[in-house]
């Protein structure tokens, strides 16, 4: 009989497990598993995630059949003992005093007597290469690791030893004299993070931002100039105030075209996320910004309200592709301490677009009487982009946890939390994009503006979006959040509340631009306070997140709906309904801190 042994290693942010067979040496084929844990996180949630590691690992070699669980463990911990003593580490503070032997044994169902033993995880690095790795064709060695701290172990016979043969007594070299002081501040982060600020001026958080600075550094442009095309999903606005004049639509039939593109949201989100598993982030997003340039290309060059309905079809199908790969892609390529700021940037970008748009599209419709210029400077751009991504070398970080599933992100809507924060996604989603394509109709029809004045209006809120998410990545560093969010829901509430009422053209305009910078930055606040409460679930929250999205799809044929049987005024409070949910959405979270 096979004699099994599962090795288990903790990471701040993640656990790896594997099985390894212990007469051959060798690790078991397709048992190795790697979950992401917040090691700030309870007690108990810590240990189910290590626990549901080990189940997944175990699958083929059932726990009580092997012949015991090693952890390779950070400090500080009574390794004899399994105690932890976590403390002033920033990681794992939660378990402290916890006895880890006995709460492994009593979760996973084994009996006190089964083996489960720990050791320092450098001393498990040096044992792993010993064994099987560059150093097992030699009796003795010492291995070094560089990380917050110089660490040291010597190894004699393929296991540690210390205090004989001249080896220190303790083992470590960390705290022998080196030049001005001793080698724990030369052989360390901290030696690179000084060098590196006395050779710049410029300080970072840790080798692995110094490195992701050199590799990818150059690419960070051309990843930002797809959230630029990403922002081709908001001339769905523009395309129903002119597709509605040119067809003599009504306000139902124009409001197909908003379905049109975001009903792709829930119906690809999470196809797109598995597919992109396979082929990885750059080539799916480069085939969502094609599909994008397809789609704009189709109605410039072949009008008629069929073009128009497929082409805003194939630029959802686009849009859909993009907004799943085009976040993960640029999370590769910038430092991970500046991930947050960059995503805000990211939006900046999109904003630009979205601003943009409605100015060219009334110079074009004035200077060449032609609006539909508008799809033709979106697809070049968009093929530009398409190209550069191309031709340029992207490092893709490689996902080890377990993917998600279409059951696996249904499954989670289970937990209240969850499904109140994706449908709170759902109506901002259903707000942005109804503003956007009815806001429009509201200004030339309640307010007797002209077709010019009523489409500046729409640039005017996508403009307030572009201000809120810059200013929104300088006050978060301030205030918490929660408390933002719910800051947030309610100036949206009241902004909405206030432009239907709106008792000139230029109020309606300045309220259109308070919409936009009010709620600007409810969507990614509800992603990362769902993501920092579930942070093992990212995937599967994600992919509900982007499925989400559709509200895009429903909200604006409701709106439509209501104005054609009512009035325009009374399709706008819709957008109140939903304003109203986010408010209690954001207490709800407040409560939940």
């Amino acid at each position: 009989m096979k004699k099994i042994a599962l090795g288990t290693d903790i990471g701040g942010s993640h656990i790896t497990c594997q099985l390894f067979n212990l007469d051959t040496s060798q690790p078991v084929e397709h048992t190795r598993h790697r979950v992401a844990v917040n090691s700030r996180a309870s007690k108990n949630e810590i240990l189910d995630e290590w626990v549901a590691a080990i189940r997944l690992a175990t699958k083929i070699h059932k726990l009580p059949s092997l012949s015991g669980i090693g952890f390779a463990m950070p400090g500080p911990f009574d390794y004899r003992n399994g105690m932890a003593w976590f403390e002033g580490v920033q990681k794992f503070e939660n378990l402290y005093g916890a006895n880890i032997r006995e709460e492994m044994q009593n979760k996973l169902e084994l009996p006190h007597e089964f083996p489960v033993r720990f050791l320092n995880d450098a001393a498990c690095f040096a044992v792993g290469e010993a064994w099987l790795g560059e150093a097992a064709n030699y009796g003795r060695i010492i291995a070094l690791t560089m990380g917050t701290g110089f660490g040291t172990t010597f190894i004699k016979n393929k296991l540690p030893v210390a205090g004989t043969d001249g080896i220190p007594k303790d083992g470590f070299l960390y705290h022998v004299p080196f030049k001005e002081s001793i080698a724990d501040d030369y052989f360390s982060t901290r030696w690179f993070l000084k060098a590196y600020f006395e050779k710049t001026g410029n300080k970072i958080r840790g080798v692995k931002e110094l490195a992701e600075k050199a590799s990818n550094e150059a690419v960070v442009t051309p990843v930002l100039l797809s959230f630029f095309v990403m922002s081709a999903a908001d001339l769905v606005g523009i395309g129903v105030d002119n597709v509605k004049a040119d067809f003599g639509l009504n306000n139902t039939l124009s409001q197909l075209i908003p379905l049109a593109v975001f009903a792709w949201f829930f119906l690809l989100s999470v196809p797109t996320g598995l597919l992109q598993d396979h082929l990885g982030k750059r080539n799916m997003l480069n085939i969502g910004i094609l599909l994008t340039a397809v789609g704009l290309f189709l109605p410039f060059f072949i009008y008629s309200f069929l073009t128009v309905m497929v082409g805003f079809t194939l630029l959802g199908i686009g849009n859909t592709i993009i907004q799943v790969s085009a976040n993960p892609l640029l999370i590769d390529v910038v430092p991970s301490s500046k991930a947050s700021s960059f995503l805000s940037f990211s939006q900046f970008v999109k904003s630009v677009g979205s601003m943009a748009a409605p100015y060219l599209t009334t110079f074009f419709a004035l200077r060449f009487g032609d609006w539909k210029l508008i799809f033709l400077t979106f697809g070049v751009v968009s093929l530009l982009s398409a190209g550069w991504l191309h031709f340029i070398k992207i490092n893709e970080s490689l996902v080890k946890e377990e993917k998600a599933t279409l059951t696996s992100c249904l499954k989670l809507l289970g937990a209240g939390y969850i499904a109140l924060m994706v449908l709170g996604i759902f109506f901002i989603v259903g707000i942005d994009v109804g503003i956007n394509a009815t806001s429009g109709q509201f200004l030339l029809i309640k307010m007797e503006m002209s077709p010019e004045s009523a489409q500046q209006g729409r640039s005017l809120y996508f403009f307030g979006k572009m201000l809120g998410t810059f200013l929104g990545a300088l006050l978060l560093v301030k205030f918490s959040p929660e408390k933002f969010l719910t800051g947030s829901a309610a100036a949206t509430l009241l902004a909405t509340v206030v432009f239907i009422f709106s008792p000139t053209p230029f109020a309606a305009q300045l309220l259109m631009f308070l919409i936009g910078l009010t709620a600007s930055n409810i969507f990614p606040l509800i992603f990362t306070l769902t993501v920092k409460k579930y942070p093992t679930r990212a995937n599967e929250i994600s992919g509900l997140m982007i499925m989400a999205v559709s509200g895009g799809a429903i909200i604006p044929p409701i709106v439509g709906g209501i104005s054609d049987l009512f009035s325009i005024t009374a399709g706008m409070y819709v957008f109140v309904l939903c304003a109203l949910y986010l408010l209690f959405v954001s207490i709800y979270s407040l409560k939940k801190i």
